[in-house]
C-alpha cells in the first residue's frame, strides 16, 4: 500500500484553516461517501470494522505537492483523494448473520454504539439475564459512520468524554 502522508483528522485540520465554506463542505462529503462505499466493501465481505474514525481513515494525492501546497494553490478542491480504510485490530471477519453477532466489547469508547456500551456494561448488571441476546452487528458500523459524520464536518468526535 502507498504510504499515506496524513489521516483524516489531520488533513481535516489542515483545511479547516482555510475556513468553512461550499468547496470544504463538498470535499468533506465526497471523502464521505467514499468512506460509505469502503464500508459497504467491507460489509459484503462479512467483515465489521468497529472503529471507524477520522483517525483511521488515511488521505493521498496522485500528486507530488504537499497538502500544504495543495491548500495554497487552491488544487486541493479539484483533486479528490485517495482514502484508505486503516486499523482493522478490532475488526470481526464472520461466515453468516448468525455468525457476525459479536459479543466481544470493541473499538473505541466514544463511537461505541449503545449496543456495544450495553455490552459491557450488562455484564456487570446485579440483573443480567444470561438468556438475553446481548451483541453487536455491522450495525455499530453504521452508527460509528454517523458518529463520523459529525467529526469531519466539526473536527471533534460527538461522544467525547474525558472519562
Amino acid at each position: 500500500m502507498k504510504k499515506s502522508k496524513i489521516n483524516l483528522k489531520e488533513w481535516r485540520l489542515k483545511v479547516s484553516n482555510i475556513g468553512l465554506n461550499d468547496n470544504i463542505m463538498s470535499l468533506c462529503l465526497e471523502i464521505y461517501d467514499i468512506i460509505i462505499q469502503a464500508i459497504e466493501r467491507l460489509h459484503n465481505n462479512k467483515i465489521i470494522h468497529y472503529d471507524i474514525k477520522c483517525d483511521n481513515v488515511l488521505i493521498d494525492y496522485d500528486t507530488e505537492e504537499s497538502i500544504d501546497e495543495l491548500i495554497e494553490s487552491g488544487k486541493i478542491f479539484k483533486i479528490i483523494p485517495n482514502v484508505h480504510i486503516t486499523d482493522f485490530g478490532e475488526c470481526r471477519m464472520f461466515l453468516d448473520d448468525e455468525d457476525e453477532f459479536s459479543i466481544r466489547p470493541r473499538g473505541t469508547d466514544y463511537i461505541k454504539s449503545p449496543e456495544m456500551l450495553m455490552l459491557s456494561r450488562a455484564k456487570n448488571l446485579d440483573n443480567f439475564d444470561r438468556r438475553k441476546k446481548y451483541g453487536t452487528t455491522r450495525k455499530s458500523d453504521i452508527w460509528s459512520l454517523g458518529c463520523l459524520f459529525y467529526e469531519i464536518l466539526t473536527g471533534e468526535f460527538l461522544f467525547y468524554d474525558d472519562n
